[in-house]
């Protein structure tokens, strides 16, 4: 991505990231719900430097902020925890 910086492209960035964008505590996290620990800190901590270095921002939180939406659901019945973790 550095080499097409001054390029007029459209930058796009997705994946199955298995973090969070959000870096927020997992207490009041928007993504994720009845989880002990994040997924990965050093990986959101990482994907929130690239998204800051290429003015990057994720547009479902940009459309919808107060929507709570997960991409992880554990298969079973008992497994409540859910997470956002793959997203553009």
């Amino acid at each position: 991505m550095s080499r097409w910086r001054n390029l007029p492209i459209i930058r796009v960035l997705g994946g199955d990231w298995n973090a969070t964008y959000s870096n927020l505590p997992v207490d009041t996290n928007p993504d994720v719900l009845f989880m002990r620990a994040l997924p990965s800190v050093q990986r959101t901590a990482r994907i929130l430097q690239i998204c800051d270095e290429f003015g990057l921002w994720d547009p479902y939180w940009t459309l919808y902020p107060d929507e709570k939406e997960y991409t992880y659901i554990p298969a079973g019945q008992l497994r409540k925890n859910r997470s956002r973790i793959d997203f553009f």
